[in-house]
Order: structure tokens, then C-alpha cells, then sequence
């Protein structure tokens, strides 16, 4: 069984929003006996072009600060308003710009999951850490 000891944490810096994830991965990877490869040891929000109330806001960019030892990682970000998903952008590295808008997205507020993983073959993915935050619509 793979262990994963999470620290979430949310803070204020500066008037600024900044949820992050500290992650670390520890004990065996896949149940097969072997260590994980590649752990994740933080991942922080950075909203691109903030409005000024320091949140992220339906319409602005974030990106994701990602401290990891996987050589080639990759983010998803997926967002859901109650149950329907509004928005969902994958296989981006992990410094991509994502615009929290989309054709199913008119506005309103909304629950995200970032998700950095890695891949060999491009169809099996090894996730290494998520960080969840709120959008305010």
C-alpha cells in the first residue's frame, strides 16, 4: 500500500492567498515492493494576474510552483461546481498558465484539484501530489 503523508496548509502572505501542499512520499510504490521514484515536496498556487483581493477568481490565470524529483512531471487541473464539472486541462507542464474559465464555465464559484503526475507511455499516470482550492465566481 502506498503511504503519502500530506500537510495542507492555507496562508496569508502579504494580503495574498497562497494554499500549498507539502508532500512527501514515503513507505513502498504500487504494492509491488519497490520505492516511489519521484515524490512531491510542495506545490503552491500563484495567482497570474490577481484582481487585487489576493483569491482566485473565475476569469483569472493561475500556475503552480512545484518542487518535485520526477524529471518530466505534468498538472491537471479539474474544477466542479457541486457536481458538474466545469473545467478540466491536462498533460501541461507544470509551469503552464491555466485560464479558470471555460465554455461550460459561465461564472460562479467553483471547487479545483491540481494534480501533478508523471507517465511513461503517455496512457498510465503515477500521480505525486494534488493541492484543492476554492475559486470565487
Amino acid at each position: 500500500m502506498r503511504r503519502l503523508a500530506l500537510l495542507a496548509a492555507v496562508m496569508l502572505l502579504t494580503g495574498s492567498f497562497s494554499p500549498s501542499l507539502f508532500a512527501q512520499a514515503q513507505g513502498q510504490g504500487k504494492g509491488k515492493g519497490k520505492p516511489n521514484a519521484a515524490a512531491v515536496y510542495g506545490i503552491v498556487l500563484e495567482i497570474v494576474n490577481d484582481n487585487g483581493n489576493g483569491l482566485p477568481d473565475y476569469g483569472e490565470s493561475v500556475k503552480f510552483n512545484v518542487s518535485t524529483t520526477a524529471t518530466n512531471p505534468f498538472i491537471s487541473l479539474s474544477c466542479y461546481q457541486g457536481a458538474a464539472w466545469v473545467y478540466a486541462a491536462g498533460g501541461m507542464p507544470v509551469n503552464w498558465a491555466f485560464t479558470l474559465a471555460s465554455n461550460s464555465w459561465s461564472g460562479g464559484d467553483a471547487e479545483c484539484t491540481a494534480t501533478v503526475y508523471t507517465t511513461i507511455d503517455g496512457s498510465k499516470t503515477t500521480t505525486l501530489g494534488t493541492l484543492s482550492f476554492p475559486v470565487e465566481g
